[in-house]
This record gives structure tokens, C-alpha cells and sequence, in this order.
């Protein structure tokens, strides 16, 4: 009787597996699992604006900073912490010959290399999932290949990470 009820105990388990896997529904009316049910929604791409402040963030760090609406900083060290998805845009300043900004995607090939370049604002959108790395090539602190170059993953103060799912 033991070996009955635990062969039929595995069968529930089975289906219930099956359900939570397939993300499927069951149809009482059909006594069975259909394919049907609500459609997921894509949220459309968002731009992320980044501009550049000075101050307290209310911990051990003052100084430069980057900024953006509904994102936070790390109040040590500075850094803007950003999450992105696969398609969104973000919009990263670059005020040459004041705080030149070095962009890059974890390696140390730059997207984007401010210096030199007069342009004000720089424009991305992201085709991949990843980490992307953004500082000042001025006033950045800590970088471990220095602050006029890109592949950095450890800068502080003028800097931040962007996590792309």
C-alpha cells in the first residue's frame, strides 16, 4: 500500500512540475493542461538622462558626482549604480576639456572615448546584456588602468556601473 500511494504521490508531483516548468495552465474545463493564458507585456525602451553634480552624497563622499532620476549612488564612493535593459538608451555627458568621458563596455577597447572630443552628450543604446563602465577622465578616482584610459572596473568618485539585463 506504502509503494501505491508513493507511486501516485510521484505522479502529482510530476504534474506539478510539468506545470511550473512549461508555464502552462490547467483548463478544468479541457481536464488537461492547455498552452493558453495571459500574454506578457514588454516594457517599451527607456532612456536613462546622466548628468553631472557636485556635493554630499550624506556618507564619506563629496565631490563630483553623476546623477539620474530614480537611480542611486554609492554614498562612500560615489558611484552612479544604473540598471538598463537590451534596447534602452542612455545619454552619458561629456563636457570636454573639464570632464572628458571614457565609456566602455568591461573591456579595455572604449564606446566611447571623451577626450578630444568636443561633443556635449553622448548617446548609446545597449545590444547586449553585461556590465558597462563609465568615468571623468579627470576626476575619477582609483581607476587601476588609469583615468585616460578605458577597462577600468573599480573607479570611484566621478564614475559609474551599468548592469544590462
Amino acid at each position: 500500500m506504502k509503494r501505491i500511494l508513493g507511486a501516485g504521490f510521484l505522479g502529482v508531483c510530476l504534474i506539478w512540475v510539468s506545470f511550473a516548468c512549461d508555464r502552462t495552465l490547467y483548463n478544468p474545463g479541457t481536464m488537461g493542461f492547455s498552452a493558453s493564458g495571459p500574454t506578457p507585456t514588454v516594457a517599451a525602451p527607456q532612456t536613462i538622462t546622466v548628468s553631472i553634480t557636485s556635493g554630499s552624497l550624506g556618507g564619506a563622499y563629496a565631490g563630483y558626482y553623476y546623477l539620474a532620476s530614480g537611480f542611486s549612488n554609492d554614498a562612500t564612493t560615489g558611484v552612479l549604480n544604473l540598471t538598463a535593459h537590451v534596447g534602452d538608451t542612455v545619454v552619458l555627458p561629456n563636457v570636454n576639456g573639464f570632464h572628458p568621458l571614457y565609456f566602455d563596455n568591461g573591456s579595455t577597447t572604449c564606446l566611447f572615448n571623451g577626450s578630444g572630443n568636443p561633443a556635449n552628450s553622448y548617446t548609446y543604446t545597449f545590444p547586449s546584456v553585461g556590465l558597462y563602465y563609465f568615468h571623468c577622465g579627470f576626476h575619477a578616482q582609483n581607476c587601476s588602468l588609469g583615468l585616460a584610459s578605458c577597462g577600468s572596473t573599480n573607479c570611484t568618485a566621478l564614475a559609474g556601473v551599468i548592469t544590462v539585463n
